[in-house]
């Protein structure tokens, strides 16, 4: 489907080009009118006439002006070698239909038909001619092109009305100003043709038949040319009928194209064969990689990319941009101090893409995004190109090569650096994947040392308290955890046994497990009770020592040297007891967990709970971790799943035999699933009925 744009492009050509036709065919009926009726009309009228037909052709000759600068408008992709030469062929083929044309021996109407349609011809030529010459020279421009077009234009239409001035005032006195205007075409058209890199990289094969028809159009032009300047000639003859100068400002056209060509066939005879870049090319992504699998440091490997990417390019400086989550950093220079880098503010500037698109500034200067600072860099960055370095959708960075030249990089240079940024894009994943590989070792090792350290901090020994003996365990889900258990002597004699689950899991919840200890430390020797201890603790936690978001849940149970016992629940799983008689009992207190309110709400809803000795043989504590054992896969243990197990268990055993075993039920339990949270028992056994 066409594009209104695309549409309103056309309509006007197209209706330029009918124009120019109904111009010439009122030049050639007019031609013919004066030819067969010139002697027999009143010279008034005649004069009339060809003023009339000269205002016609001035008019065709303006909108072929428009026709060649309209069509020579630079493409979205430059013009390449193989385009060049498909141009060069036809120019071969319109010069020869040219050159033979006029060799038909016609006279009377004939000859004037004849002359409008080699008048035509030529004119066609010379629109091809300046096409070519300024689509190649505006695609392939400098900082100058525009001035040097502007004045190879004025050059040209000033040939009009010179001659005009010649004819009518001195004929043939203005030869010399002829010849000068040709020196400066000349001079234009070789500052025109700065940019010829695009045509040194060619192979052998191109290099020859593109050299063979470039040359053949260097021959041609310059008989063109020669042809139209000699006023004796046919063909300028015709043109001078058709408008006078028009035959100057063709010759003119088709010296610039013969100027044009012999510099194209200069560069092409003397410049390499692109089997050289090519080698280098694939040399330099050879030793890249080569530093790659010798393991090169990463320095190493980020100085030799930007080296790489300057030679790469011709360019003058490069940086190389490394891409960590949303932050963007300068990882090497070559030609570029930071400084200078930095002031560039790629990142800023370019954005989003940094990451997802190549992206080619000819020139700062007519970039709207580079406009603010391009006068600030312009003595060693005018031009810029950046390659993303990326994988799917991973971006690792991008590298970034600037020129002192504006226009400096073509086609050539950002292949040559797309090829060798997927090199670079692997050596900066595998330097990615070996830092994260180390990371995770290190990491592991910490954690390891840390879930060392973390089990001393809990008791090993199984110490006898007050008539009680008592065995614990803790299982971290990972390798650090935040359940807590430990053994204390109070002040006034009371043993005490706390378990306590920090809220979360891992190094969080392992650094509070630990201050917690040292808490309880420090208050134990201080406190006459359990449940001024467990106060204690609340208050010392309730000075800001917990962030917003954690908790603790606790369990403690005292054993007074009388042989009481008391029971503290601070938010924490209820302990389960068999008493002397076999029954399993369930003990809960009100409590809230420690963290929650302030210290004297937290002494109004956590009381406590006293316990004849000789009414208890066993008393479980745990965490729920053991309470919650059997999820997600299985349903969980539950408080009635807990009180089968120990109530299966309690008889004929120490602690530490009822620990195991039931140890070994969760072991059992946990064999189709995996532990989801740090899991904690102390099993308390009655040994005699005094301390």
């Amino acid at each position: 489907m066409t594009s209104p744009h695309s549409t309103s492009q056309r309509l006007p050509i197209a209706s330029v080009l009918v124009a120019i036709a109904a111009g010439e065919l009122f030049h050639l009926i007019m031609s013919s009118v004066l030819e067969v009726v010139g002697d027999v009309v009143p010279s008034w009228l005649e004069q009339l006439l060809r003023i009339l037909d000269g205002a016609v052709a001035s008019g065709v000759f303006l909108l072929l002006v428009w026709l060649v600068v309209k069509l020579s408008d630079p493409v979205a992709s430059p013009p390449q070698p193989e385009q060049f030469e498909r141009w060069m062929r036809w120019g071969v083929l319109g010069y020869l239909a040219v050159v033979v044309f006029p060799s038909l021996a016609v006279e009377g109407i004939a000859a004037v038909l004849v002359h409008n349609v080699l008048a035509a011809m030529l004119l066609g030529i010379g629109v091809w001619s300046a096409t070519v010459v300024l689509r190649v020279v505006r695609s392939y421009r400098t900082a100058r092109t525009a001035v040097a077009l502007r004045s190879l234009g004025w050059v040209l239409l000033a040939a009009v009305p010179i001659r005009w001035i010649e004819v009518t005032v001195a004929p043939g006195s203005l030869e010399v100003v002829y010849v000068f205007q040709g020196i400066v075409v000349c001079v234009l058209v070789t500052l025109l043709a700065r940019r010829r890199r695009w045509l040194g990289s060619l192979s052998r094969g191109q290099r020859w038949s593109l050299g063979w028809w470039t040359s053949l159009v260097l021959v041609f032009s310059i008989v063109a040319a020669a042809t139209l300047f000699d006023s004796s000639t046919v063909h300028s003859r015709a043109l001078r009928q058709w408008l006078t100068g028009s035959e100057l400002v063709v010759g003119y056209v088709c010296l610039a194209l013969a100027m044009y060509s012999a510099i194209a066939l200069v560069t092409i005879v003397g410049s390499g064969s692109s089997a050289a870049r090519k080698t280098f090319e694939f040399d330099a992504i050879t030793f890249f990689n080569r530093l790659v699998s010798e393991h090169a440091d990463s320095q190493q490997l980020y100085d030799t990319a930007v080296t790489l990417a300057v030679a790469l390019t011709e360019s003058t400086g490069a940086m190389l941009l490394l891409h960590e989550g949303d932050r963007w950093e300068i990882a090497a220079l070559a030609g570029l101090d930071y400084q200078r880098a930095a002031a560039l503010e790629i990142q800023s500037v370019l954005g989003h893409s940094l990451s997802t698109d190549a992206v080619v500034v000819p020139w700062l200067f007519e970039d709207e995004r580079f406009f603010r600072i391009a006068r600030s860099v312009e003595s060693y960055a005018q031009s810029l190109m950046l390659v993303p370095l990326r994988e799917g959708s991973i971006s690792y960075g991008a590298i970034v090569v600037v020129s002192t030249k504006p226009f400096a990089f073509e086609q050539g240079d950002i292949a040559a650096l797309g090829a060798f940024a997927p090199a670079v894009t692997i050596a900066l994943a595998n330097q990615r994947l070996l830092r994260s590989a180390i990371e995770r070792e290190r990491l592991r090792r910490e954690l390891m040392l840390g879930r060392e350290i973390q089990k001393k901090l809990l008791p090993t020994a199984a110490p006898i308290l007050n008539g009680w003996s008592v065995a614990g365990w803790s299982e971290p889900a990972l390798e650090v955890g935040g359940d807590y258990f430990d053994y204390f002597q109070l002040g006034d004699g009371t043993a005490c046994i706390v378990v306590a689950d920090v809220s979360g899991k891992g190094i969080s919840a392992a650094f509070y497990m630990a201050k917690l200890k040292g808490i309880c430390l420090a208050l134990a020797p201080l406190c006459r009770s359990v449940h001024d201890f467990i106060v204690r603790i609340h208050r010392a936690l309730d000075g800001g020592v917990l962030e917003s978001r954690v908790y603790i849940t606790l369990a403690a149970v005292g054993i007074t040297p009388s042989g009481r016992v008391h029971i503290v629940r601070a938010g924490h799983p209820p302990p389960v007891g068999v008493t002397s008689g076999g029954q399993v009992q369930v003990y809960s207190p009100q409590g809230i967990a420690l963290g929650m309110v302030s210290t004297d709400r937290f002494v109004a809803l956590t009381p406590v709970l006293e316990i004849e000795q000789t009414h208890l043989d066993t008393l479980l504590l745990f965490s729920d971790g053991y309470l919650e054992a059997g999820l997600p896969t299985t349903a969980e243990l539950g408080l009635d799943g807990i009180r089968r197990m120990i109530q299966s268990h309690a008889n004929n055993c120490s602690a530490e035999e009822l620990l195991q075993r039931l140890k070994g039920d969760l072991s059992t339990m946990l064999a189709s699933t995996t532990q989801h949270d740090d899991i904690t028992m102390v099993i308390m056994k009655r040994t005699t009925n005094s301390s």
